[in-house]
């Protein structure tokens, strides 16, 4: 009960807003969660939530997928995904849907493949492995090629991410574009 009482009712009357914070009485901010199982028996069943009540409104808790962290980290969370090689190394322009079997270390299922800056479509290659702890990696993907992406010739950098907030990006790799 103390726990509870210094999580709500005890900075409402520090702040002298005891009668807007702090309890569920008429008038009041009606910000509360209702829980599933009894936090005096169990503390830890604060964290079992059943209905959230923001301003006297349910807000249903739930995962939401477009949700951001608006704290930017440092440094990367995953390892960075690494190209070794491309094929093919050259396609000609306006050709397509071209396929390029991409080969390196660290690809994820979360990876994406980006060439000159535009995202194209990605299948990351998963093969059975015996060590369960490393299934989340694979050293292929293949990555569909829309014609309009290589529309110019030139020389195109090829790049694998692993997007979202702690992704890292690969080194570049290059494919050429042929005149037609």
């Amino acid at each position: 009960m103390e726990a509870l009482l210094a999580a709500t009712k005890n900075p409402a009357e520090r702040l002298g807003r005891e009668k807007d914070f702090g309890l569920i009485a008429s008038g009041g901010f009606a910000d509360f969660v209702i829980v599933d199982a009894n936090p005096l028996e169990d503390i830890s069943a604060t964290r079992k939530i059943h209905l959230v009540f923001k301003e006297g409104k349910e807000i249903k808790p739930k995962y939401h997928a477009n949700y951001r962290n608006p704290i930017p980290q440092p440094f990367p969370d995953r390892a960075a995904p690494q190209i070794e090689s491309i094929s093919p190394l050259a396609v000609k322009q306006r050709e397509g849907p071209v396929q390029i079997n991409i080969k390196g270390q660290n690809f994820m299922s979360s990876a994406v493949v980006k060439i000159n800056g535009t995202k194209v479509a990605t299948e990351v290659k998963f093969s059975p492995i015996n060590f369960p702890q490393n299934a989340r990696r694979t050293n292929q993907i293949v990555a569909t090629v829309d014609p309009k992406v290589v529309c110019k010739p030139g020389t195109y950098p090829v790049i694998v991410e692993h997007e979202g907030m702690g992704g890292a990006v690969s080194n570049a790799a290059y494919l050429v574009v042929n005149f037609r």
